[in-house]
């Protein structure tokens, strides 16, 4: 900031006249932002003077927020990875201009004065703990995502993943429902091998007893063909062995037979 060729001036602080903040930098090399129009008349009000603006916590958190913008500028703040204000002086300036572009009458007696602040170096900024917040978000929004794919695989109509285990009571409507599924997913997965294994299994919509034996009956038709254990794997046939495990669980006289011969 431009500063009067004068030696050891006698500053005369004749009137309450800040009109912005600078840093502590040497003649001719500080810096400095002026306050706006609608911040001077904050600073300038009736109420604030020398001996009080320190009282005033609007006009400390306004000096800081120049502070702030003075940082940027500054050539003392270059080296800095956190500068923080650590004072604030009032301070009479003397410039070279007969008046200070319309603010201020002539600065020749120190009627200028600045809010010089300075600052401290408050040391590396702690983007570790960005990074961490970021990782945590991250994976929480991975985690709705994986469970919203997991839940519209589930609700699929098609989808073979809904095969039931075959679990209630023989007597409910729920039953007759989970053997018709299984039932369907069997022939389904038999449309896929070719002619012959098609062939290998007969389905007939009936009552309990006839689903039950027409599963048990299939499901030992496969085992014991040609296509190996290895064939097994598929996910389809992994549910419907679970819900044939069940039926044969039951003892029942008409699946004996064919359970006591089925590997689970």
């Amino acid at each position: 900031m431009p500063v009067a060729e004068k030696k050891a001036p006698e500053i005369k602080f004749s009137e309450w006249r800040p009109i912005g903040v600078c840093d502590q930098g040497e003649p001719r090399q500080r810096k400095a932002i002026f306050f706006s129009a609608a911040d001077l008349a904050i600073v300038h009000a009736p109420s604030v003077n020398r001996q009080n603006w320190q009282d005033h916590p609007e006009i400390i958190k306004l000096i800081h927020r120049y502070a702030k913008k003075v940082a940027k500028i500054s050539d003392i703040t270059t080296e800095m990875a956190r500068p923080a204000v650590s004072e604030i002086r009032l301070v009479g300036t003397i410039m070279r201009y007969n008046k200070t572009p319309s603010l201020n009458q002539q600065s020749e007696e120190g009627r200028v004065q600045l809010f010089e602040v300075t600052y401290i170096d408050q040391g590396k900024r702690k983007r570790w703990l960005w990074k961490v917040l970021a990782g945590i978000l991250l994976g929480c929004l991975l985690a709705l995502i994986a469970v919203f794919i997991a839940e519209m695989m589930v609700q699929t109509p098609n989808s073979q993943a809904k095969i039931p285990f075959c679990g209630t009571k023989r007597s409910s409507a729920t039953y007759v429902s989970h053997l018709y599924q299984a039932q369907q997913a069997m022939e389904n997965y038999l449309n896929r091998l070719p002619v012959g294994y098609r062939k290998s299994c007969y389905f007939s919509r009936g009552g309990v007893v006839s689903l039950e034996t027409q599963l048990a009956t299939c499901y030992l038709t496969i085992q014991t063909a040609s296509l190996g254990r290895q064939q097994l794997s598929s996910n389809v046939l992994k549910r419907i062995d679970r819900c044939v495990e069940r039926i044969c669980q039951r003892g029942l006289s008409h699946t004996q037979a064919y359970c006591h011969q089925l590997k689970f």
